[in-house]
């Protein structure tokens, strides 16, 4: 009895050493995996701030940029509009739009038809022309929201704050011209890195005879400090049918 007494003791002790063991490298495991957790932790927040720096950056020179070219007064762009999925892309309408000055002047066109619209805040005229149908309409008033209208797709305030934070950024390039690719909650845009400008944007989807589009718009042809009197001068109504509003 004395004999099997004392290998009870003998396991009992060995059971509490195993189970002593166990039970300290299960907590050495879990302390481990404690500072594992946390320099992964570290190191993603670490990497959020680095993003959230680079977006600032980037955001910062394009409104810079932005703004920069709003303020000289004279600048001119062109853009196409139109919807497009894997298969096929629909017929594009297009607006060129100038501005000098306290003079604008923006020409639709979709298909054979088009529509200008004059703006003279100097000269307190607006006039609208359909040059198909050899018509024009003259009035004694200019809108200032027309004629100092921004280009779309600036960035203001509010956005750029939304940018900073929500939007995923990368480079790309759209007609030859390195741009900032901005995706910010499904709208993506590009940002031309030279001048700030807007090249190109797709802005949602459009349900076509059952087919799915994209909505796309390409701006081309910007140009800065280029244009001269001549090219924004009063439309010429000669061979119109002009009404004239007060």
């Amino acid at each position: 009895s004395s004999v099997y007494l004392f290998m009870e003791l003998v396991l009992f002790r060995t059971i509490r050493i195993w189970k002593g063991d166990f039970i300290m490298k299960k907590e050495k495991n879990n302390h481990i995996i404690n500072w594992i957790a946390l320099i992964l932790f570290v190191i993603v927040m670490v990497a959020s701030v680095v993003d959230i720096m680079r977006k600032h950056n980037i955001i910062e020179k394009i409104v810079a940029n932005q703004k920069d070219v709003i303020s000289q007064n004279n600048y001119s762009y062109h853009v196409e509009s139109y919807n497009k999925n894997n298969e096929s892309e629909t017929t594009k309408s297009s607006m060129s739009f100038y501005k000098k000055d306290k003079i604008s002047m923006q020409i639709l066109k979709n298909n054979d038809n088009s529509l200008i619209f004059w703006y003279d805040l100097g000269a307190n005229e607006q006039i609208t022309l359909v040059p198909q149908n050899l018509k024009a309409s003259v009035y004694k008033n200019s809108s200032e929201f027309f004629v100092n209208q921004l280009p779309p797709y600036m960035i203001d305030e509010e956005n750029k704050n939304i940018m900073k934070i929500f939007s995923i950024i990368t480079s790309d390039t759209v007609n030859g011209e390195k741009c900032y690719k901005i995706n910010t909650s499904g709208l993506i845009t590009w940002y031309s890195k030279e001048s700030g400008m807007i090249l190109k944007a797709q802005n949602g989807k459009k349900v076509i005879d059952g087919k799915e589009y994209d909505c796309i718009s390409e701006f081309k042809d910007w140009k800065f400090n280029e244009l001269t009197d001549e090219d924004v001068t009063r439309p010429n109504l000669t061979g119109y049918e002009v009404t004239n509003n007060e």
